[in-house]
């Protein structure tokens, strides 16, 4: 168990909130859940138009760790109940991703995780 300081929550909910104000203006981001009263390292989206997972692979694969769905549904490809329960539809979920900040995330990694969604989703409409 990692317990964090005032200082160290502070320091994470600014890079959350930076990681959510860049992942917004990606087009079809959905922020799910409350923009402010949720962990202060955790951010969970919804992408229209898209697989979760495919997005998933895309950024592993450029170094950037991110999950799919819920913690409790990371290896099966069932629409998170969470996700459900909060109105989003099954394809909706199924394009969900989460992103969990460590108390060693960095500013300039939060830039860096928006801008390979950005080029992702680039790449996507020049392939469409």
């Amino acid at each position: 168990i990692v317990l964090f300081g005032l200082k160290q929550v502070e320091k994470q909910e600014k890079l959350r909130n930076r990681l959510i104000k860049g992942v917004l203006e990606v087009h079809g981001a959905k922020l799910n859940g409350h923009p402010t009263e949720r962990l202060c390292n955790n951010a969970n989206f919804t992408f229209e138009k898209t697989d979760g997972s495919d997005l998933a692979k895309y950024l592993n694969e450029k170094g950037i760790a991110i999950s799919t769905g819920s913690a409790c549904l990371t290896k099966t490809m069932k629409p998170s109940h969470v996700l459900l329960a909060i109105g989003r539809s099954v394809q909706e979920s199924l394009g969900s991703i989460r992103v969990t900040l460590s108390k060693d995330t960095t500013v300039e990694e939060i830039d860096h995780t928006v801008e390979m969604i950005e080029k992702y989703f680039r790449m996507l409409e020049k392939n469409s």
